[in-house]
């Protein structure tokens, strides 16, 4: 009888595992150690469904995460619903990067130099991750595949700041992906 239960409890984890969230390509190929997203959101502006959101944690960080910390190992995972061309990608950033208190005018030129030459022309269902690696700084990938990245902590700060700052032009799905309880 007791093996029947350990087979049935095993039967029972494998197929709750069968509809776990799939840990992104980049996210895995970066070090980030963690089974399921720290937190979940959807974006929609008027009748569109424009992204999917996970923040993956390292559970190293998972207990007292704050993505202001340097030492942090996450990543941010967007799927898109909406065609994006890179030019619109670019421009939508450095809309939200004016938002942030801490960026200046050369480094708002710095963000359009560098995120010119890794931003993507994004489709319909494809994704786009930003990774933080305390070693290597913010690394960009598209469909799984490294663009480039960014080296500045001033900047990763601003950057990863778009979503999880408090300026955030989007509080309600910060606080989501950041599993913050509103009363």
């Amino acid at each position: 009888m007791r093996k029947l239960a350990i087979a049935w409890l095993g039967l029972l984890l494998s197929v709750g595992d069968a509809y776990a969230t799939p840990l992104p390509a980049c996210v895995a190929s970066h070090h980030i150690s963690t089974r399921q997203p720290y937190g979940s959101a959807a974006l929609n502006k008027l009748f569109f469904h424009v992204y999917d959101a996970e923040l993956w944690v390292d559970d190293a960080h998972r207990a007292n995460f704050n993505p202001s910390d340097p030492q942090g190992r996450y990543a941010l995972h967007l799927t898109y619903y909406v065609d994006i061309d890179a030019a619109d990608f670019l421009e939508r950033t450095l809309e939200e990067l004016e938002r942030q208190p801490d960026v200046t005018p050369a480094m708002n030129k710095a963000f359009h130099d560098q995120l010119t030459l890794i931003y993507p022309d994004v489709a319909d269902g494809q994704s786009i991750t930003a990774v933080h690696d305390p070693d290597k700084g913010m690394i960009l990938c598209h469909q799984g595949v490294v663009r480039g990245g960014i080296k500045d902590a001033a900047m990763i700060r601003a950057f990863f700041a778009i979503w999880l700052g408090e300026h955030s032009s989007e509080p309600a799905l910060r606080d989501k992906l950041l599993g913050v309880t509103t009363p």
